[in-house]
C-alpha cells in the first residue's frame, strides 16, 4: 500500500510541477546577443536611461527603461534611437500599453531587439546551496546583466511605492556591494529614500529587496544573453518511477491473473536463479 500512495504523489507531482522546477529547469548557458563589456572600477557597461522621458507611462516605465539600457549596451539596433524613442520601443514591445510591465512582458521586449533571456533562479548558483546573489554574481561574471523585480520598500520609498524593475551590473562579493542601473532619476522622496541612477547597494539590502518582491520570497529576474539546456520533464522522469511502483505493489495480483504455465516458469526460473546464487 506504502508503494502505491508513493506512486499516487509522484504523479501528482510530475502532473504539478512547472517544467522549470528545480533540477528540471536546465543548466544556464550563455551563447548569442547580450555579452556586455566592462568597465573600469568593475561592472558592467551599462548606461543609464531614465524612465522619465515624457511619455504618458513614465510612472511605470522603470522596466521598459531597463531593456532600453540592455539594448543600448548591447548595441541591438538601438544606435539611431533616442532614449525617449528606445523607452517607447521597449513598451511596446511588452504588449502591455500602459500600467505595470511583467518577466513575461519584458522579456518578450528584449526578443523585439533581439536579446534573448531566461528566468534566474537561486538554484542557478553555482555553490552548495541555493543563493540569489551567487545566482546573479555568476551570471554577471560571464558579462551578461540580470533585470530584476525589487522591493521599493526595501529601498526606503514607502509602500505605495510598489515593487520596481532595475538592472544588476556588478556583484562584489569581497566588500559585500551589489551595482545597479536604477531607471527611477526622480528627486529623493524623503531621508531614507535610495535615488536612482547607477551607484552600489549592499548585498544585504538587495538580497532582501529581492525576496520581498515576490510573494514566496524567491526571485523574478531575467539573465540577459542566457539560456538554458533542455532536461526531460517532471513527468517524463516522475510517471516512469511512479508506474514501476504501482506494479511492484501489484505483483501479486497480476502473477495470480497468469496463465497456470506461465506460473509454473517463472517459479522454476525464481528457484534456479536462487539455486545458483544470481
Amino acid at each position: 500500500m506504502k508503494n502505491l500512495l508513493l506512486a499516487a504523489f509522484l504523479v501528482g507531482v510530475a502532473l504539478l510541477l512547472p517544467p522549470s522546477w528545480g533540477i528540471f529547469s536546465g543548466a544556464l548557458r550563455f551563447d548569442g546577443l547580450g555579452k556586455v563589456a566592462s568597465v573600469t572600477g568593475g561592472g558592467l557597461a551599462v548606461p543609464l536611461i531614465s524612465q522619465y522621458q515624457g511619455l504618458s507611462t513614465d510612472n511605470f516605465n522603470c522596466g521598459p527603461a531597463s531593456v532600453a539600457a540592455i539594448a543600448r549596451a548591447v548595441g541591438a539596433g538601438a544606435a539611431n534611437l533616442s532614449d525617449a524613442q528606445l523607452v517607447a520601443a521597449a513598451r511596446a514591445g511588452t504588449a502591455l500599453a500602459d500600467g505595470d510591465t511583467d518577466l513575461a512582458g519584458l522579456a518578450q521586449a528584449l526578443r523585439g531587439f533581439g536579446i534573448g533571456s531566461t528566468n534566474l533562479f537561486a538554484d542557478d548558483n553555482p555553490g552548495s546551496t541555493p543563493d540569489p546573489i551567487g545566482a546573479i554574481g555568476y551570471v554577471v561574471g560571464h558579462g551578461r546583466a540580470v533585470l530584476a523585480l525589487v522591493s521599493g520598500v526595501d529601498l526606503g520609498r514607502g509602500d505605495r511605492y510598489g515593487d520596481h524593475w532595475l538592472v544588476i551590473t556588478a556583484v562584489d562579493s569581497r566588500n559585500g556591494m551589489v551595482q545597479v542601473m536604477d531607471p527611477d532619476t526622480q528627486v529623493a522622496g524623503s531621508s531614507a529614500w535610495q535615488p536612482g541612477g547607477i551607484r552600489w547597494l549592499p548585498t544585504w539590502e538587495m538580497r532582501s529587496a529581492l525576496r520581498d518582491a515576490t510573494a514566496d520570497g524567491s526571485m523574478v529576474a531575467l539573465a540577459i544573453g542566457a539560456g538554458r539546456t533542455q532536461p526531460p520533464k517532471p513527468a517524463a522522469v516522475l510517471l516512469p518511477i511512479a508506474a514501476a511502483l504501482a506494479l511492484w505493489e501489484g505483483r501479486g495480483l497480476l502473477l495470480s491473473r497468469l496463465p497456470g504455465r506461465w506460473r509454473r516458469r517463472l517459479r522454476r526460473w525464481a528457484r534456479h536463479n536462487k539455486r545458483d546464487g544470481r
